[in-house]
C-alpha cells in the first residue's frame, strides 16, 4: 500500500476539478437520489435599498437546493432600529426567493441580539445554536418556512 500524503491546495486546480466531477453525481445519487449535477447549482444575489441613488440597505443571499441564505442584511447606521429598510428589504429576499420556488429561508444571527429579535419578528425560528462560534459568541441558526 502506498503511502497516503495531504496537500493543502490554492483553489482549485484541474485535478481537484475533475475529481469533483467524476466523484459528486454517486455520492448525490447514494445521499438525495438524483445524480443531476444542475440541481446544485447557485445563483448569489444582492439587493440594496436607495435613497436618491445612495445605498442605505443591503440584503446579500444565496439561493440552492430550494433554500433561500439570506448572509448579510445590513442597513445604514442612521436608519437601524427604525423598522423601515430592514423589513423592506427582508420582505424583497423573500419574494425573490419564493419566485425561485424555495421551500425554506436560511440565516444565521447573533444570539439574544437586536436582529435575532428582528428577524423572530418576522416570523424566523430559531433552529438551533452555534456555541462560541465566529469571534467566541453564540449565534443561532434560524429559519421560516411558510413566507
Amino acid at each position: 500500500m502506498e503511502k497516503l500524503q495531504f496537500v493543502t491546495e490554492q483553489g482549485f486546480n484541474q485535478d481537484i476539478k475533475e475529481f469533483y466531477m467524476n466523484e459528486w453525481p454517486s455520492a448525490n445519487e447514494e445521499v438525495f437520489g438524483f445524480t443531476d449535477q444542475s440541481k446544485w447549482k447557485m445563483e448569489e444575489k444582492m439587493i440594496t435599498a436607495r435613497i436618491d441613488n445612495q445605498i442605505v440597505g443591503v440584503a446579500q443571499f444565496r439561493i440552492i437546493g430550494g433554500v433561500g441564505y439570506l448572509s448579510t442584511l445590513l442597513i445604514k447606521e442612521e436608519f437601524r432600529g427604525k423598522g423601515v429598510f430592514g423589513q423592506a428589504l427582508l420582505s424583497e429576499f423573500e419574494q425573490i426567493a419564493k419566485a425561485k420556488n424555495c421551500h425554506k429561508l436560511s440565516l444565521k444571527s447573533y444570539k439574544n441580539s437586536r436582529a435575532a429579535n428582528f428577524f423572530a419578528k418576522h416570523g424566523y425560528q430559531e433552529e438551533g445554536v452555534l456555541k462560541n462560534d465566529i469571534h467566541g459568541i453564540d449565534w443561532v441558526m434560524m429559519a421560516k418556512y411558510s413566507f
